[in-house]
């Protein structure tokens, strides 16, 4: 069998944090593990740099940059070029409102023995607290947040295959569609992310520190005002933020500079270190000296790889009691408010007993998204 995984880059600025990037290079080598030939698809920017995908044949397309630019982007004719040239047996395609195009073009070459197989990394929708999903307001300048949706769940429909992370993001697509019409005719399969065999760890030690740990995007749609609030609220806990966007440029930064707003807000709090978090090492070692972590207050988080990292360092994990949560973290650990937040804040860091426990609780979805489980989930649908 020969795959051809196309990404889906949305941080090609910090590309060592970028969670398609790291989600592909980790399958890249599951594959290879299995004898399965992989060739990968990356955005231009990468060609004459170092990547992790280096052991791999890599194919290079221009995909653009801006969150607009990659889910419209489509360079035909380097693509058809590459099709022709490697004739895979099985597209993996991770930017999932590309899949039309992918199709016409397998069409147009006469290669219609190439099987597409989306894996839908994010919906683009929100959930309001009756729980009825509409259009990420992130994605909706000039109303174009509905086109992007309705090309998602078209590929539902196109693709041989379709598959997304979590429970809570395929109910949220479902949601959608039946409150617009929208007839879907396939199975949405869930594959989740596995973990990253770099950042596993055997050993295990309790931390005698305060320091807490916020390893995630520093949007507003994140939740990042409700972890400024916590932190404010608790200024003997030492905070370190490894920022996964801190090289962002401008152009990114066009429709939404929270992350730059929200980053110099933290820089002027005492209790806060913020660290680069497109260095892996860095970051690697930023969980390390972390007491336990916390997860974004993201009403629509469909996965979050920056939880299981923790995981796999050996730390717990609080979150609150939303979206897919319930699927990543153990139900002890989250909260319902931010004074419940607090208890079990202070609980992780006073009570051994308790840290303990809830670490091999958190570990324990690790069997389930280990790289090998996962690639088997994912032959099995090919």
């Amino acid at each position: 069998m020969k795959i051809l995984s196309y990404l889906n880059v949305s941080n090609i600025d910090d590309i060592e944090s970028d969670s398609g990037y790291i989600f592909n290079y980790i399958l890249a080598n599951e594959f290879y593990e299995n004898k399965i030939e992989v060739s990968l698809v990356l955005p231009m920017e990468l060609k004459n740099s170092y990547n992790r995908c280096h052991d791999f044949q890599c194919y290079y397309v221009n995909m653009g940059c801006t969150k607009y630019e990659a889910r419209y982007l489509f360079d035909w004719c380097e693509m058809g070029n590459i099709v022709l040239k490697y004739r895979p047996d099985v597209i993996l395609l991770n930017q999932s409102e590309l899949t039309a195009s992918f199709r016409v073009l397998l069409d147009e070459n006469n290669l219609s023995h190439t099987k597409i197989f989306t894996y839908c990394h994010y919906p683009a929708l929100h959930i309001n607290e009756e729980g009825e999903s509409f259009v990420d307001y992130t994605l909706n300048y000039n109303h174009i947040g509905e086109n992007i949706v309705y090309n998602i769940l078209t590929a539902i429909n196109i693709a041989d295959a379709f598959a997304i992370q979590s429970e809570f993001a395929r109910d949220m697509l479902l949601n959608y569609a039946e409150n617009h019409n929208f007839s879907l005719n396939k199975e949405i399969v869930i594959v989740q992310p596995p973990f990253d065999r770099a950042f596993y760890s055997e050993n295990i030690k309790i931390k005698k520190n305060i320091n807490v740990l916020y390893n995630h995007r520093l949007y507003d749609s994140y939740g990042t005002n409700e972890f400024i609030d916590f932190v404010k609220l608790n200024k003997k806990m030492n905070f370190i933020v490894t920022d996964p966007m801190s090289n962002r440029c401008k152009k990114r930064s066009r429709h939404n500079d929270s992350p730059k707003r929200n980053r110099d807000i933290l820089n002027g709090l005492n209790n806060v270190k913020l660290i680069d978090g497109g260095n892996r090492l860095d970051y690697k070692n930023a969980i390390d000296c972390c007491r336990f972590a916390i997860a974004p207050h993201r009403t629509a988080c469909v996965w979050s790889m920056s939880i299981v990292d923790c995981f796999c360092r050996g730390i717990p994990v609080i979150g609150p009691d939303m979206a897919a949560f319930h699927e990543i973290i153990p139900e002890s650990l989250l909260y319902r408010d931010i004074h419940q937040e607090q208890k079990l804040a202070e609980r992780l860091i006073s009570d051994d007993e308790f840290w303990i426990k809830s670490m091999y609780e958190c570990r324990k979805i690790l069997e389930e998204i280990s790289p090998d489980r996962i690639i088997q989930k994912i032959i099995t649908v090919f």
